[in-house]
């Protein structure tokens, strides 16, 4: 665990205390011209301030108020507003309150309550980047207590070893779509010190599928994985066929428009043609682009004692990660259909249907047959290596049968 990442909140001085203290500083800077602009407005009825406007009577005063109201609300919280969250181990507290400048409302909540701390994943929107939160998961019906959301992996995952380990509760993982339970004494477990001591059997190794497409090459202490790349399926021209209605749209709307205007001919070519090329041919290339991409990625597992490494090449173009065996501390894959789709569904990441007979909805019901061809055709979302570092995930799309012939082959590696 990163120390000097999971250190916000957390005062040497006070090694009982964790505190996080939201507003003041550049918030107030950006809520000043809100209030301002608030307070002149509001003013104007009031006849502070002279308006030399012809035909000004008390109507129009009240609706500039009324106008200004938003302004100063919203400067006012952003310049008086407070908030402070304190963990207190040595009186077995947690208070929260809110206020301006000094405390409104508050609330407090024993330590006891804590059932765990939750480390999940927001994917976020198109104005908002995917997020990391991290909070206090309590016993009873009421909601958690959020501690911190950041975009950055290791930091959130470092202040939640913190907390979990502050606290001496579990950290419920879920960032990675699938739910991991770690003891708070062993946060820092490697999965080889792990299944060590847990006495797990790794030399059990399932038949390879007969439709098996990675290429494996074992040696004497690693094994070597090459996923080609995924085969085009109808799914990866989806995006083309949006892009080509959305350009018919266009193209039908806009085009006979511009070539009928009475504008110069050049300027009516210059302005079709910019048309053409950017909202027409641009996103149906673009798109297109993409899909025949998927031929021309695969991705190389390198598995052995000292550490995992996983080349993804597109053409010539290769990213590489390496996770040392020492700091592996999760190799995940989807077990239980129901159970992933479960918690990928609360992450709030893509949804990737189970596969299977026993395969069922999150209210217990039967897989409808076509989902059951879908999830064949969408394959499983892949295996995840965890580390303190970051995630790394591979062999998204590939069928369950192979996805567990291959796990089994990596932690064999890995752990041997």
């Amino acid at each position: 665990m990163n120390t000097n990442r999971a250190n916000a909140g957390f005062d040497d001085r006070h090694p009982d205390v964790f505190q996080k203290v939201e507003g003041g500083g550049c918030l107030s800077v950006f809520g000043l011209p809100f209030l301002l602009v608030g307070l002149f407005l509001i003013q104007v009825p009031l006849g502070l301030i002279p308006v030399d406007v012809e035909d000004f009577d008390q109507a129009s005063g009240l609706l500039i108020a009324l106008f200004g109201l938003p302004f100063f609300l919203a400067g006012a919280a952003l310049v008086f507003g407070r908030s402070r969250l304190t963990i207190d181990r040595s009186c077995g507290s947690i208070v929260q309150w809110w206020g301006l400048l000094v405390p409104v409302k508050a609330r407090e909540t024993q330590i006891s309550l804590v059932q765990m701390v939750s480390l999940g994943f927001d994917p976020g929107d198109s104005d908002s980047p995917a997020t990391y939160p991290v909070k206090l998961v309590l016993g009873d019906s009421r909601s958690p207590i959020p501690i911190r959301s950041g975009s950055t992996y290791p930091e959130m995952r470092a202040l939640a070893e913190r907390l979990a380990a502050f606290l001496g509760k579990p950290l419920e993982d879920t960032s990675t779509g699938m739910r991991v339970v770690r003891d708070p004494k062993r946060l820092d477990e490697s999965l080889r010190e792990r299944v060590r001591r847990l006495g797990e059997k790794v030399d059990r190794v399932p038949s390879p599928p007969v439709n098996l497409r990675t290429r494996v090459e074992k040696k004497i202490d690693t094994v070597v994985l090459e996923i080609p790349a995924l085969p085009r399926t109808p799914f990866h021209f989806i995006p083309v066929i949006f892009a080509a209605i959305c350009a018919a749209v266009v193209g039908v709307t806009f085009l006979p428009d511009l070539l009928g205007q009475d504008e110069p001919l050049a300027v009516r070519i210059a302005v079709a043609s910019f048309v053409l090329l950017v909202f027409i041919l641009g996103p149906i290339l673009l798109s297109l682009w993409f899909a025949l991409g998927v031929s021309r990625k695969r991705t190389v597992i390198t598995a052995g004692r000292d550490h995992l490494q996983i080349e993804e090449w597109s053409g010539k173009k290769c990213k590489r990660s390496e996770i040392p065996t020492d700091e592996l501390e999760d190799l995940l894959a989807p077990q239980d259909g129901a159970a992933v789709l479960a918690v990928r569904l609360r992450a709030g990441q893509p949804w990737h249907p189970p596969v299977g007979p026993d395969a069922t909805m999150l209210d217990g019901k039967p897989l409808p047959a076509w989902v059951q061809k879908l999830a064949r055709l969408a394959g499983t979302p892949g295996i995840t290596a965890v580390s303190d570092q970051g995630t790394v995930t591979f062999g998204a799309g590939l069928p369950p049968e192979e996805i567990a012939y291959l796990y089994a082959l990596i932690r064999r590696a890995l752990v041997s």
